[in-house]
């Protein structure tokens, strides 16, 4: 158990944009409350140049948000240059402005504030956006960095996502988050949206696991501080425990024999789970070593949304587990707003919008179905039944039914309709495929780093922050 003492899993997003409350995508204020529907902490990332950049209504809003208990809103903002991106985040409201492209200056100001800074989208080109390790990482007050976005994965110049927006990419490794730990650099991962849509968590456009002892702002900023996080591209791979010689995510433990353990539960079925040393993998686990017949946990999902390009359909109705129980949600959600859900029980009500097919990467950069939905965690068996009635669609299928096929349906009056919005009941997933518990040992040497890189069928990733040899 960490020195802190029990912990619970939050889920945030920090890096959102709303044009610098110009209002084109939604103002902050929207924002605000669009983060409140379905995120545990959430912070403004707010363009420091921007010739309407407004740091103190900004501020205003992080300060009306914040619910502690309920939500945590923390005020910060993005400073941005050619020498690199680097987001500010505050514990309390009170730093000033600050519109001056001088880095080190700007580093001066959130350290004597008492905040944090994150570096963004590191993988560009060293010096073209691409971070400058040894010029402009601080070690003292930069605990993390964000390993995806929008704009793709940071973590090495080969594997998925790359960052391939036209203007700004390609990605080069001298950047990466590899190539700063293997500089002896010391830091966490965090994936946000960088979305500059004004919707906060968007799905498919990065998120990030904490674990924290309370949902507060010193609880938040504690977590972030010590790096008990990690990143995941969209759905909430919960890293449900993650220990080297007892200590968590994030931490410094003494060089030598370790012992390893983690247990993930993802929403879909776990490919690979690479174990990095020091940049190299040196295990990997995944669900195809292991089949066992079904289990009492299984992962269902219902997504809806398709459809013609940029047609808005509103969506009404609910999901009902019968003869099992619901465990946890993971909500796939994006814009357009508004979206809203509740949960009572076994059942989910929600009321959403969707928007059909769109390449817009301004908001939509990893959702071109533009679809929203849920992804559940369920405790049942085979007989175990979801209920649907969904904009006058009515349905009911067993698990031992979907275990075997995915469904797609059409709304009624829409049969056969290429173009015409849809609704998805993915194939069921039995727990020997989405949760893994593993423990082995493996030797740390002073200066070595180690962290888990997940990535599951559906092609959703994780990272967790790495432990570090001292």
């Amino acid at each position: 158990m960490d020195s802190h003492g029990p912990m619970k899993t939050y889920w945030g997003e920090l890096h959102t944009h709303t044009f610098c409350c110009d209002g084109r995508w939604g103002t902050i204020e929207e924002a605000a409350a669009i983060a409140r529907t379905h995120l545990d902490f959430w912070a403004p990332a707010e363009h420091h140049n921007h010739e309407i950049f407004d740091w103190e209504r900004c501020c205003r809003v992080t300060a009306g948000a914040n619910d502690p208990g309920r939500f945590v809103a923390l005020p910060g903002f993005e400073v941005g240059t050619i020498n690199g991106d680097f987001n500010a985040y505050f514990q309390e409201e009170g730093a000033p402005a600050y519109r001056s492209d001088d880095l080190l200056a700007f580093f001066e100001i959130v350290r004597r504030q008492g905040g944090i800074v994150i570096p963004h989208h590191t993988g560009y080109k060293v010096g073209c956006r691409g971070m400058q390790w040894d010029r402009f990482f601080q070690q003292d007050i930069t605990p993390l960095l964000e390993i995806f976005s929008m704009h793709g994965a940071s973590e090495r110049d080969e594997g998925p996502y790359p960052l391939d927006l036209g203007w700004m990419g390609p990605r080069e490794s001298g950047g990466c988050a590899l190539a700063g730990l293997q500089k002896g650099h010391r830091f966490g991962f965090i994936a946000s949206c960088d979305g500059h849509n004004g919707y906060p968590g968007a799905y498919g456009m990065g998120l990030t696991g904490i674990k924290a002892a309370e949902l507060t702002r010193p609880g938040v900023f504690s977590a972030l501080r010590e790096r008990r996080t990690w990143a995941v591209t969209g759905d909430r791979i919960d890293i449900v425990d993650f220990q080297v010689n007892g200590r968590p995510l994030g931490a410094e433990v003494p060089a030598g024999p370790v012992e390893v353990r983690f247990e993930i539960e993802g929403l879909d079925t776990l490919d690979t789970v690479d174990v990095i040393r020091n940049g190299q993998i040196v295990r990997r686990f995944g669900a195809w070593e292991e089949r066992r017949p079904a289990s009492g946990r299984y992962v269902a999902r219902v997504s809806c949304g398709w459809g013609a390009p940029y047609q808005k359909t509103a969506w009404q109705g609910r999901i009902e587990v019968r003869d099992g129980t619901l465990r946890r949600i993971s909500p796939i959600l994006g814009p357009p707003a508004p979206d809203h859900y509740t949960v009572a029980g076994n059942r989910i009500d929600f009321s959403l919008l969707t928007a059909g097919y769109s390449a817009d990467w301004w908001s939509n950069r990893y959702r071109c179905g533009g679809e929203c939905g849920f992804a559940m965690v369920l405790e049942g068996d085979p007989a175990t039944r979801l209920d649907l009635d969904v904009n006058g669609l009515r349905l009911g299928r067993r698990l031992g039914e979907l275990l075997q096929e995915s469904q797609i349906h059409f709304l009624p009056n829409a049969e056969g309709q290429q173009s015409s919005a849809k609704l998805k009941l993915d194939k069921v997933i039995p727990e020997c495929g989405f949760r893994m518990r593993r423990e082995f040992r493996e030797d740390l040497a002073p200066g070595d780093f180690l962290y888990l890189r997940i990535r599951q069928e559906n092609g959703q990733m994780a990272w967790t922050s790495p432990v570090f040899g001292s």
